[in-house]
């Protein structure tokens, strides 16, 4: 698309607005673009001062008050919503039941076969699907000039971003949140649809008995993936859907091929804004100066990691979600990460399937438990297990810890009582070795005593002998022998007692011998 067809097709768009809304959508069309706004502004003033039938027609129809009006059996009241090719009214159902419902209408002077054809194939849309999650139909027509309109239940709610800021909804409350549009849009894909225009002010929240019920809303650019249907596809250049919730595959080949991971995509970009407050180009600056820029964007930038897009947002943002920003940062890092990052994948085979495995890996991750697109470490896993079974694992801990303190204590006792043992034992075996001390030191002393005594009388008895020997020098050459002979014996003493005879022996020898 050129720039000059781009200029066009933003100028068809805000010319079909009413004025009070045309400033807020050129704000999102042409941010930091303030020559490309200039020149629609210029435009748009020119088409509202021109005779030329096309203004005259809009400026008819925007003076043209629906207001007040009877529809069959709907009076219509205020406008409360309106799109490219419709708008929608809030209404009253008279008969057969009385009730408040929503009608939307085509545009007057776009009830051309294309617009007609999409309108159509929206309320068909909208008939497959029987979701607490997504806005019922309850009936179609045509008024008396023909313009098509079917009618749908009323949701009395917020864009879901606005609804949780403004309850100040924490981290926990917002995944809960998300998790039942995943099944709002789970269940369309069941019926063949795929929605193709996710973004916050089509998802919004109601509060029913007091809790929050999101309602997906506006299947105006809906698309049935089992169909060929030549009037809901465009080419390349034909671009359906908010560009900053478009999945890459969405920008670059239209409706070509699209699966359900698209609308993954789209859901992964509004769960990182419903998460950190901003979408996931926004740093990067995701609008460019010209389509080819905004498809590259798409296509090749990586988004940052929540994380760190939570690290630069400002404590308000945070402190609408009831945290800090640091606080915020450390709640998604990680499993959120993780999980965001897989739901806006470029590649779609790296993508969640579905919804529902999305919204799968959510809940295991509020559950504690490891998901998907974390890494299986043995850590992370064992870290998991400890936090889902925290009461479990503390009164183990605690039992454990109990176990623990009885086993040291028993093997305490155990040590002290062997080391007790041992000590009565080695003490044993030292008495015992003193009574065989004192037992061998006794018998020495005895044999001692024995052996003077011996050695006393043998010396008095050979002198006596001597004396009266016949022949001395003969006895005397006897006695030697006995001599060597005792002396040969008492080689088989031990050297101490063989001592400490020689010092008795010697002592003997010194002392007068005395007669027995």
């Amino acid at each position: 698309m050129t720039d000059s067809g781009r200029l066009q097709r933003i100028f068809d768009e805000i010319a079909d607005l009413p004025r009070s809304e045309r400033p807020a959508r050129l704000d999102e069309l042409c941010s930091g673009e303030p020559e490309l706004r200039a020149r629609v502004e210029a435009l748009l003033e020119h088409d509202s001062d021109s005779d030329s039938l096309a203004g005259v027609v809009r400026r008819a129809a925007e003076s043209l008050s629906l207001e007040g009006t009877t529809i069959g059996p709907y009076r219509l009241g205020a406008r409360i919503g309106a799109g490219g090719m419709g708008e929608v009214y809030a209404a009253e159902q008279t008969e057969p039941v009385q009730r408040s419902v929503a009608l939307k209408l085509i545009k007057p002077g776009l009830d051309t076969q294309r617009v007609i054809a999409r309108f159509e194939a929206e309320r068909r849309a909208l008939a497959r699907m029987e979701h607490s999650t997504i806005a019922r139909i309850l009936d179609a027509g045509a008024t008396e000039a023909g313009r098509p309109y079917f009618v749908m239940e009323r949701v009395e709610g917020r864009p879901i971003t606005e609804y949780c800021d403004v309850r100040r909804l924490g981290l926990r409350e917002r995944i809960e949140l998300f998790l039942r549009v995943c099944e709002g849009v789970q269940h369309a894909h069941q019926r063949g649809i795929l929605h193709r225009d996710h973004k916050p002010t089509n998802v919004l929240v109601a509060t029913e008995a007091g809790r929050p019920l999101p309602k997906i809303i506006d299947f105006g650019v809906a698309m049935a993936i089992s169909e060929d249907d030549a009037e809901t596809r465009t080419g390349s250049d034909g671009w359906i859907g908010t560009p900053d919730y478009m999945s890459p595959e969405q920008v670059s080949s239209g409706s070509v091929d699209l699966d359900t991971r698209s609308d993954v995509y789209s859901l992964g970009v509004l769960l990182y804004e419903l998460l950190v407050g901003v979408r996931p180009f926004a740093r990067s600056g995701l609008r460019h100066s010209t389509p080819d820029e905004v498809r590259a964007a798409i296509r090749d930038e990586e988004p940052e990691t929540p994380s760190r897009t939570a690290a630069g947002v400002t404590e308000e943002v945070a402190a609408a979600r009831g945290e800090t920003t640091a606080s915020l940062t450390r709640a998604m890092r990680g499993d959120m990460d993780w999980i965001l990052l897989r739901a806006l994948e470029k590649d779609p085979d790296r993508r969640y399937g579905s919804p529902e495995s999305l919204a799968e890996d959510l809940a295991r991750m509020l559950a504690d438990e490891p998901v998907e697109a974390g890494p299986p470490s043995g850590r992370y896993r064992l870290g998991k297990f400890v936090r889902r079974h925290r009461v479990a694992v503390t009164v183990g801990g605690l039992v454990l810890v109990t176990l623990l303190l009885g086993i040291a204590g028993t093997t305490y006792g155990l040590i002290r009582a062997r080391e007790a043992e041992t000590a009565a034992l080695a003490a044993a075996d030292e008495a015992r070795a003193e009574v065989q001390t004192q037992r061998r030191v006794s018998s020495f002393l005895d044999g001692m005593l024995r052996r003077l005594s011996a050695r006393r009388i043998g010396r008095t008895m050979t002198r006596d002998l001597r004396e009266r020997s016949d022949d001395p020098q003969a006895f005397d050459r006897a006695l030697e022998g006995v001599n060597v002979v005792d002396a040969a014996r008492g080689t088989l003493d031990k050297e101490f007692l063989a001592r400490a005879a020689k010092t008795i022996d010697d002592q003997l020898s010194e002392e007068p011998m005395v007669a027995a």
